[in-house]
Formats: C-alpha cells, structure tokens, sequence
C-alpha cells in the first residue's frame, strides 16, 4: 500500500529483478487506485520486473521488485557551474575491471554519469544562543542534488 505522500505526477524507481542494473526504471503515476495498492505509470515498463512467491524451507518468501518513491517537496540543489562539467561515457557490457586495467567509462551505476568536482550544498541550523544545547536537526524525505557524495 503506498503511504498518503504518494501523488500522481510523482517520480518513482522500479528496481531491476534480473542481472543488470541497467534495467532500473524511473517513471511518472499517472494514477493511484482507492485501496492503494495499484499505481498506474504514464508509460509502460522496458524491462520485465518479477513479483514471485516461493517456498523455500517451508516458509514462502516474496521476490519481487523494490519500488520507490523519488518525489519530495523539500529540494536542496548545490551550484552546478556548466564550465566544469564532464560526461563520462557508460562501460560497455563487457568490460571487466581487473587489477590492471585502465578504467576510461563509468562502471557501478547505471550508464554514463556526469561528473564535475564543484558540487557543493550545505544545509546549516542554528540556534538563537550558541552552545546551548537549544537547536535540533531532523531532516526526512528531501531531495538533494549537485551535491557531490
């Protein structure tokens, strides 16, 4: 059941359920159905996502596919200056990495990545009296972006 932050037009991430990262998905919900549990996307899926129940030393075990929501309503975006972006390409299928192989793509994600060591954001809270002990930080469910890691 989605929770009541779920909203059509949101943006949500389907995981992939075979052997390559390649087939995660990121669409819109063009519709939530009464119960909530039926979400209906804007366009249809590429890949094939399994949901299979499974007995395994007598007890049943769900597998299926993580689905998230990517959707907030508090966004942080660091400066992106153009001047120091770079594209680094995807890797191949093929490619290997080895002890001494010369890495020239991007392996460990997705595809092609985009790269620039100028990321940056800060998120700063103060209190009204310093060393006080009077300000708490709680921060949930935000997105932060050009941001570095």
């Amino acid at each position: 059941c989605v929770t009541g932050d779920w909203e059509v037009g949101g943006k949500v991430v389907i995981a992939a359920t075979g052997f390559s990262q390649r087939e995660n998905e990121e669409r819109e919900i063009a519709a939530i159905d009464d119960t909530g549990t039926v979400i209906t996307l804007t366009e249809p899926l590429e890949y094939e996502h399994i949901s299979v129940q499974q007995m395994i030393a007598g007890r049943f075990v769900d597998m299926s596919a993580e689905v998230g929501y990517l959707t907030r309503n508090v966004v942080v975006r660091g400066n992106l200056n153009e001047e120091w972006v770079e594209e680094v390409p995807a890797c191949p299928e093929e490619f290997r990495t080895g002890q001494f192989e010369l890495q020239t793509c991007f392996q460990g994600r997705f595809g092609a990545e985009t790269v620039n060591d100028q990321f940056g954001s800060q998120i700063m809270i103060h209190a009204a009296k310093q060393d006080e002990g009077l300000v708490t930080g709680r921060i949930e469910y935000i997105e932060v972006t050009h941001a570095g890691q």
